[in-house]
This record gives C-alpha cells, structure tokens and sequence, in this order.
C-alpha cells in the first residue's frame, strides 16, 4: 500500500502508524530529509521535486527496512550531501 501525502506536509507529520509499504511525498516543500518517526514496513520513500538539500545522519534508524529512495529533482548539491545514506544497510535503488 502506498500512501500518497498532500502537498504542505512536513515529513514530522507523517504517519505515525507503521501501516505502509510506500510513502509519497512527491511535489512538497520538503527541504530535510530526516525527523521521520520508526517506521520499520516503509521500503519505498518518494521524494521528487521537493527542496531537499541535506539528510538527516539518523535517517537510517527510522527507515531500516528502507530499499527504495527517490530523490529526483531536489537541491542535492554534491555527493557528500548523500554521505548519511551509507548507513541505510537495506537501501538497493536510488533516484537523483
């Protein structure tokens, strides 16, 4: 199941029940990655044309079952920006 989030929702107020496979929140004004609540089902975290520009070093401790991260069209700006990522053991696929 994935949950598809509305616009204007900070990733603080995501869900808080660990229900879903997929979150999208695609098309935000998400600018961190982090401040997500455990949420061990989560595989997949949607996150395309946002304004994320850096990541939480504790990403890995929400989403530890996390395999799929789309971060297509964000303010990334080098690749250390991704340096917190190496701690997610379980992530496979990741979109820039």
């Amino acid at each position: 199941m994935c949950l598809v989030v509305q616009p204007s929702i900070a990733l603080s107020n995501a869900p808080r029940q660990d229900q879903n496979d997929c979150i999208d929140f695609t098309d935000n004004s998400i600018i961190v990655l982090g401040n997500i609540p455990l949420l061990r089902r989560l595989r997949t975290l949607l996150l395309a044309n946002n304004r994320i520009s850096s990541i939480s070093t504790s990403l890995h401790l929400s989403v530890p079952n996390l395999t799929t991260l789309v971060l297509t069209n964000n303010n990334i700006a080098e690749l250390g920006d991704l340096e917190p990522l190496k701690d997610v053991k379980s992530l496979q696929y990741l979109s820039l």
